[in-house]
């Protein structure tokens, strides 16, 4: 859910699996091939409803200290990400929502 001031809240994750058009995906994968890339701190991959495929990820990165980018930059980190995606985890994955966010909130896991 992304709220009126623009920040994204992950409501829930059960598992880390998504079930991108009929394949099962695990988040994590797409995420370790996210973090590979040069000016990618850390990210997170989750599903977003997509009415064709049924789920479709999406990814939040963080940039290392020092990394800016205009618009443009950020256009062609995307690109840059979901290549990296496709090579990494192959062509179903899906990924071509990438959004760079300053920070990723953390809370404590409840087990």
């Amino acid at each position: 859910m992304v709220d009126g001031d623009g920040y994204v809240h992950v409501l829930g994750r059960t598992d880390d699996v998504l079930n991108v058009a009929g394949h099962r995906l695990s988040s994590g994968s797409l995420e370790q091939a996210i973090a590979g890339h040069p000016s990618v701190a850390e990210c997170a991959v989750m599903g977003v409803a997509d009415q064709l495929k049924g789920q479709v990820p999406r990814a939040l990165v963080v940039l290392k200290d020092g990394v800016e980018l205009d618009d443009a930059g950020r256009e062609a980190l995307a690109a840059e990400v979901v290549q990296r995606v496709r090579d990494d985890v192959g062509v179903v994955a899906a990924l071509k929502e990438v959004d760079v966010v300053e920070a990723l909130r953390e809370v404590p896991l409840r087990r």
